[in-house]
């Protein structure tokens, strides 16, 4: 076995990532490319070849500059390997590790995209086999998880579409026939001008609306610019009367389609513009030949133990509750995927557990020195 290190897109490189069941778009060297365009970000992108020079492991990293001229590293739904083989482990790690020493990095965070399904049939089980894999790195669950959904709701998009639309909730299929009804439209661009102005406000709406992060306008107009030239992203826009009411940021990469951001005004809401949005993107992703849409973030099921306590994972800790009722209760209350779980989950679809982001601490000192100042 080998390690090379990629300064230029590489075919094989990108088909490995395409066709590999835990690859994504985060994955791929024209993300990096994306990524080292935002100010204080660069990458590595390595590969583990076997002795036949075929790709057999990978992981984009991502260094992000804070403040002190200190960093850490990121593989962002990665690295993609058989966490099974023990050996690759070993070498993708220790690659991590003189990355690391060599950036002078204060820890770095992993979050690969390994179904707990896929795993084991119990989704406990299967979060602590990978928790004792990564422990042997020396990785742990990050004190910070919100980077990376825990739970994501996957639609299959190889049925037709009247099976898409007849697996639906009932509520789902009304809406979009509601919102065509009412005359809403929908139109896809990569306009970095107008049209990405129109999704800015609406998403910087939703997100001060539902207390979730935006970042300046200028990091999506990187994004789109960037993964434009290889028609990888559209911005959707749902209208009526010439009145933007939803948009969004949609990536297509490989097999997979992603609702990367969105976001959608109080105004007009009976006319459900957003259901309409999703229905013509998902038409758009079929045509694309995408085999499954990826609605991101959904609020994680509880789960059961053997002592028929009640399981709620956060990705850096497990709470217990005595009744399923208690668990779902804290989810309600706390969560704040509530609202877009409801709307998702009108589409149908299945849900996907993953083990949420792993992290390597290298300088204590400057680790918890961040991470308390950020807490105060």
């Amino acid at each position: 076995m080998k390690i090379i290190y990629l300064n230029k897109e590489d075919e094989a490189y990108e088909n490995f990532v395409k066709n590999h069941s835990f690859g994504s778009i985060n994955q791929s060297f024209i993300w990096g490319k994306f990524q080292e365009n935002i100010q204080g970000r660069k990458f590595y992108c390595l590969a583990i070849l076997d002795d036949r020079d075929k790709i057999i492991a990978s992981s984009l990293l991502i260094k992000y500059k804070i403040a002190f001229n200190k960093n850490y590293l990121y593989s962002i739904f990665g690295p993609i390997f058989d966490f099974k083989n023990e050996k690759v482990s070993q070498i993708l790690f220790n690659e991590i590790d003189k990355i690391a020493k060599k950036e002078k990095s204060i820890s770095c965070k992993i979050g690969p995209i390994i179904p707990l399904q896929f795993v084991n049939k119990n989704s406990l089980d299967a979060l602590r086999i990978l928790k004792n894999h990564f422990k042997k790195y020396k990785f742990f669950p990050s004190c910070v998880q919100q980077q990376q959904p825990l739970d994501v709701l996957i639609l299959n998009l190889t049925q037709s579409e009247e099976e898409i639309l007849n697996q639906m909730k009932s509520k789902g299929r009304y809406n979009i026939r509601l919102a065509q009804k009412r005359g809403v439209e929908v139109f896809s661009s990569v306009d970095t001008e107008i049209d990405l102005d129109i999704f800015y406000n609406l998403f910087k709406e939703t997100t001060e609306r539902n207390i979730f992060f935006c970042y300046p306008k200028e990091y999506y107009k990187k994004m789109v610019e960037i993964l434009k030239e290889k028609n990888l992203i559209l911005i959707f826009i749902a209208k009526l009367d010439n009145q933007p009411l939803a948009a969004a940021i949609i990536t297509f990469y490989g097999s997979r389609a992603v609702y990367y951001y969105g976001g959608s005004t109080n105004k007009k809401r009976e006319a459900m513009a957003p259901y309409l949005l999703h229905w013509e993107i998902i038409k758009e992703a079929k045509k694309r030949g995408c085999k499954i849409y990826d609605f991101w973030g959904i609020i994680p099921e509880p789960w059961i133990d053997e002592k028929n306590q009640w399981i709620v994972n956060l990705g850096n800790k497990i709470l217990n509750f005595k009744t399923e009722q208690e668990a779902k209760k804290y989810y309600l209350e706390k969560h704040p995927f509530k609202g877009v779980t409801q709307f998702k989950e009108k589409f149908g679809g299945q849900r996907v557990s993953y083990s949420g982001i792993f992290e390597k601490i290298y300088r204590p000192f400057w680790f918890n020195f961040f991470k308390y100042g950020k807490m105060i």
